[in-house]
């Protein structure tokens, strides 16, 4: 077992885990790596296939604390014995809570990776959220050392314009979610590490990833009818430097006109960016939001945001003009 430190947002985290479960979480994590000092919060990650089943029957004899549900929409039962033991439908693992502990038991390596991710994404955004952040539907990429915002509704082509100005010279930073944080017109935005989710289309038409997806050790999984391409292979396939925090210049506002209408400017930036009340994301599953539910009413954080974020919106209806109109959106970012 070795540990490393990760910032998940305001909050570091050390990760305990033998050496290929810390690689797999370093392909996710690997730009919020620290050197390694005291955490706040410690994740041991074991494999040990015999003690899963254990752990849960266990957790069985424990008092039933109710349901709990995590993205992908796992469900976990939670039970009250010595700990409190989180344990899903599905048999492979079990989470154990403790006082600034989190201890995953995974029957093996793929699914000790595969959660660990789950639990540091969910501190990285509750951490955030403590700190006055929201959660916006957009991605990130970094030029000139700032972070430009790719944000819009689902289908508009976000995935389509962030590899477009990765591929003109920007870093990757986020792919679907980025955490904002605004404060006397000061914005910085925090990448929830999440895979980057690409059409077999997007790959066919992006050289550099469609390598990628070829390698016969990877195979063609698809989930959703996407591949799933770790933050540290798309940063790797375009050779840039991978970010997980910035403050933030802009937005590059995508809607896609064909899927539904468009949206007026003067609905502001809420309707393109606002995950809203079926956010998957949202429950605090693990129980680490430190601080009482934000009570700044929505419409006037929204509103300063729409106010305070310099934006490019670019309707579009074929692929080809998003393809020229992220030249032109690179060429606005540096000006």
């Amino acid at each position: 077992m070795t540990a490393v430190s990760y910032q998940c947002g305001p909050r570091v985290v050390t990760v305990v885990a033998d050496p290929r479960v810390r690689d797999g979480i370093d392909h996710y994590l690997r730009a919020q790596r620290r050197p390694l000092c005291p955490p706040d919060t410690t994740v041991t990650v074991r494999v040990d296939p015999p003690e899963v089943p254990h752990r849960r029957n266990e957790a069985h004899t424990g008092h039933q604390l109710g349901e709990r549900t995590a993205f992908t929409g796992d469900i976990y039962q939670a039970f009250l014995t010595d700990r409190i033991t989180l344990v899903p439908s599905s048999p492979g693992h079990v989470v154990d809570l403790g006082d600034n502990t989190i201890t995953v038991h995974a029957a093996n390596t793929g699914i000790g990776i595969r959660i660990a991710v789950r639990v540091l994404r969910q501190i990285t955004m509750r951490a955030a959220e403590d700190a006055g952040a929201r959660a916006l539907h957009a991605g990130a990429v970094v030029v000139d050392g700032r972070a430009v915002l790719v944000g819009g509704r689902a289908g508009a082509g976000k995935t389509t314009m962030l590899l477009q100005l990765i591929k003109l010279g920007a870093a990757p930073m986020a792919s679907d979610r980025t955490m904002v944080t605004s404060e006397n017109t000061h914005l910085h935005g925090t990448a929830v590490p999440h895979a980057w989710r690409i059409t077999p289309q997007g790959l066919e038409s992006a050289t550099e990833l469609h390598q990628i997806w070829q390698c016969p050790q990877r195979g063609q999984r698809l989930a959703d009818g996407k591949a799933e391409l770790t933050p540290v292979e798309i940063a790797d396939a375009y050779d840039r430097p991978l970010h997980s925090a910035s403050p933030v210049s802009a937005l590059v506002l995508v809607d896609r006109t064909i899927l539904a209408p468009a949206i007026s400017h003067s609905a502001g930036l809420r309707p393109h960016l606002d995950f809203g009340n079926d956010d998957p994301f949202a429950e605090d599953w693990l129980t680490q939001r430190r601080t009482a539910t934000r009570t700044t009413a929505d419409s006037p954080w929204w509103n300063q945001l729409t106010t305070d974020l310099p934006t490019l919106r670019i309707r579009w209806t074929h692929p080809q003009e998003l393809a020229l109109a992220a030249a032109a959106a690179d060429t606005w970012i540096r000006q």
